[in-house]
């Protein structure tokens, strides 16, 4: 792969996000990326194209002949949705969530009250039934709710079956289909849903290099996807698996699915959801040693040189994230791929 002179290579490689096509055309995109850097192209499922159009262009970018210039292939990870718990649609302009006011969670759909906040099953109920526990359990602290990327916070006074009373401790405006999490509570869903399996179908058929489980919780997880694939797909090959490790669950059961696995990421946006921010760091370090100790690659992912994505270069915190997380043991590390490949694609400095 192309260098910057006097660089020396990288042991630690680089998988970049693949969103929207931001050049002339994807194979000009591609190579853009693959010259930067990057290592591995990531598409994430739960923002498939209809028919899977974009996913089939890019793999069949990955798969075809050598890349111009001598670089070598791009591998391809194809990341499963899994069940992301998320709100369903409000009003178009948002739900306005002020600091102090009260909002409603309730199950269904759609919702044009901007005191009510719709949450579709199977998410609903099962995160009625979460809140419901933690208020009986007690112990002074109420249940607490992040909406978004964390960036929404809601503290539950009251719920029940038909709903869930929150009182709002950050606010902002809050738009469909936003992700939802209870903090410190798995919430029992199927890890493998119908949309996870249509989307194995696709990539297996389309040559996909790795594949990513979300919200792994035990390694039945990840034996119930290699027997789907095998029995009803016919797939013949192993599946190389990395799994994500995402939840309180996946946490605490990492042995166990390290061994059924082929690599672990460690998806720190919806960790650190279900975790307090100031123990992701400690488990990062710890599951990333537990990964070198039986040998197999650790991603470490989530606003990693977040902000190349717009500037040139990274914030000084970004820049001993990335150090620190290379010095943890981490393979890989997973950034997202920016709005434009004139601004700044993935980086090609050394930082390990």
């Amino acid at each position: 792969m192309e260098r910057e002179s006097g660089s020396p290579p990288r042991h630690t490689r680089i998988v970049a996000t693949v969103g929207r096509c931001a050049g002339p055309s994807w194979p000009i995109y591609l190579d853009a990326l693959a010259h930067a850097g990057a290592d591995v192209l990531r598409l994430n499922m739960s923002h498939a194209s209809e028919g899977y159009a974009k996913e089939r262009e890019i793999l069949g970018w990955c798969n075809g002949p050598a890349i111009a210039g001598g670089l070598p292939r791009v591998a391809a990870l194809g990341d499963l949705s899994g069940p992301k718990a998320r709100i369903g649609h409000v009003a178009d302009a948002g739900v306005p969530l002020e600091v102090g006011g009260e909002v409603t969670l309730r199950p269904g759909t759609e919702s044009d009250d901007p005191a009510m906040v719709p949450v579709p099953e199977p998410i609903g109920p099962a995160l009625l039934a979460a809140c419901a526990r933690e208020l009986c359990r007690g112990g002074g602290a109420l249940p607490r709710i992040y909406l978004g990327d964390g960036e929404l916070v809601l503290d539950v006074i009251e719920a029940g079956p038909q709903g869930a009373r929150c009182r709002v401790a950050a606010g902002g405006t809050l738009r469909s289909r936003k992700g939802i999490a209870l903090r410190g509570v798995d919430l029992d869903l199927e890890p493998f849903t119908d949309k996870d399996r249509r989307d194995l179908a696709f990539l297996l058929e389309a040559g996909v290099t790795f594949l990513a489980v979300s919200f792994v919780r035990t390694a039945d997880d990840l034996r119930r996807v290699r027997a789907y694939a095998r029995d009803a797909l016919g797939h013949t090959q192993r599946l190389f698996l990395i799994a994500k490790i995402e939840t309180v669950a996946a946490a605490d059961n990492a042995e166990a699915i390290l061994a059924e696995a082929d690599g672990i990421m460690v998806a720190r946006g919806d960790l650190g959801l279900q975790l307090p921010l100031e123990a992701v760091p400690n488990v990062q370090k710890r599951l990333a040693r537990l990964a070198r100790s039986v040998a197999k690659p650790c991603v470490v992912a989530t606003q990693m040189l977040e902000s190349m994505t717009r500037a040139f270069e990274p914030t000084r915190a970004e820049a001993s994230d990335v150090f620190n997380a290379i010095l943890d043991g981490a393979d890989a590390v997973m950034l997202v791929s920016p709005d434009s490949i004139t601004a700044s694609a993935p980086s090609r400095r050394s930082f390990g």
